[in-house]
């Protein structure tokens, strides 16, 4: 019997996902007004927000996603 598929499996998996987080992170800062983010998300990805919440400091923590091609994006609104 043969073991060492999965263990493959996960660490190829497991890369890729490495890449995936090291690919988003590179691709710059996208701040902005709020209207202007939420309508790039939209327009550019179909997401729409999918959970609310308060984080510290008086911040916003909004999560949009796109339930049709499973993109999501985390974006936090500041008082100022």
């Amino acid at each position: 019997m043969n073991t060492r598929p999965y263990p493959l499996s996960f660490g190829t998996g497991a890369m890729l996902l490495a890449w995936n987080q090291a690919f988003a992170q590179t691709q710059g800062s996208n701040c902005g007004p709020r209207d202007h983010v939420v309508a790039r998300l939209v327009e550019r990805h179909g997401e729409s927000r999918q959970s609310i919440g308060l984080g510290g400091i008086n911040q916003v923590v909004e999560v949009f996603a796109s339930l049709e091609i499973g993109t999501w994006t985390i974006i936090v609104t500041l008082p100022n």
